[in-house]
C-alpha cells in the first residue's frame, strides 16, 4: 500500500495565510485527528479581500450589488491584503511600479 500526502504549500499559501488561518493545523485536523479542517470560529470562515487591483477600479468595475456590498463591508474591517504591498520590501524601484500599478487616472 502506498500512501503521499504532499504537504509543500502552493502559491495560495499567501492567501491563506493572510486571512489568519494556518494550512498545517488543516492538515493535522484532517489527516492525523480525523476532524473538520476548518471549524468554526477558525480565521478561514471569515471575510477577506486578497487584490491586487485598486479598490477604486475595483468598486468602479464590480457590476453585482451583493459583491459591492462585500467589498464594502470588507474595507470598513481592513480585512484586505495585497501580496504587492510588502512593508519589508527595501527596493524603491519595486515600490514605484507598484505605485504606478496603483495610481488611478
Amino acid at each position: 500500500m502506498l500512501f503521499e500526502l504532499n504537504p509543500r504549500l502552493s502559491r495560495s499559501n499567501y492567501y491563506v495565510t493572510g486571512s489568519g488561518f494556518n494550512p498545517a493545523v488543516a492538515y493535522v485536523r484532517d489527516w492525523i485527528l480525523g476532524t473538520d479542517a476548518v471549524q468554526d470560529g477558525d480565521p478561514a470562515t471569515r471575510e477577506h479581500l486578497f487584490t491586487v487591483v485598486p479598490r477604486t477600479l475595483l468598486r468602479r468595475y464590480l457590476l453585482d450589488d451583493d459583491v459591492k456590498a462585500a467589498v464594502r463591508r470588507v474595507t470598513r474591517a481592513k480585512a484586505i491584503s495585497n501580496p504587492l504591498w510588502n512593508r519589508r520590501e527595501r527596493q524603491p524601484r519595486r515600490w514605484a511600479y507598484v505605485a504606478a500599478h496603483h495610481s488611478t487616472r
